[in-house]
């Protein structure tokens, strides 16, 4: 019985921890028709409609830390796997007409954001990993550029140290 106690106890708090649902609403940016076909069903990675930057942002860190862990193991697929996500986070955030603060975010994509990860893509294209280090600095250049330019100059990125933990980002052998 006390084990049986316990157990609920512990499910309970888990289902606490974990917050509500997550929406299962699609939202469709208002938009001047760019990315209409893959925006179609596509829903806001905070959920929202009037997305929160911050939340989208996180999702990029993340997923930048692995891209560079990905490039410094050697796993080009892997790579350009990342590299596709944070694609998708800043064609979400261009869709998406985002003001923030004043600060015209969808319009900082179009600058910053997907020129960058664009070129990046290109890179692995011509050169698969040959020369990652300096392609990846100028991934994270553009980030702090438009940080610079948003009035945010305290968010400043630089590249991992380390691979993220919990993840084998090495190469899958046939």
């Amino acid at each position: 019985m006390r084990n049986e106690l316990l157990l609920l106890a512990f499910g309970a708090l888990f289902m606490a921890c974990e917050g509500p649902a997550p929406s299962t609403t699609t939202t469709t940016p208002q938009h001047a028709g760019m990315h209409e076909e893959e925006d179609e069903g596509r829903e806001h990675v905070s959920g929202k409609e009037d997305p929160e930057v911050a939340v989208y942002m996180g999702r990029v860190h993340v997923y930048a830390q692995k891209l560079w862990a990905s490039g410094e193991a050697g796993n080009l697929e892997l790579a350009k796997f990342y590299q596709h996500e944070i694609e998708e986070v800043f064609e979400d955030l261009e869709a998406a007409n985002v003001v923030d603060d004043g600060v015209d975010i969808s319009a900082q994509m179009r600058i910053y954001g997907l020129p960058a990860v664009e070129a990046l893509e290109e890179h692995f294209e011509k050169n698969g990993l040959t020369g990652f280090v300096e392609a990846y600095d100028g991934l994270l250049n553009n980030c702090n550029a438009c940080h610079m330019a948003s009035g945010y100059p305290i968010v400043k990125i630089i590249a991992p140290t380390e691979a993220p933990q919990g993840q084998d980002f090495s190469p899958q052998v046939p």
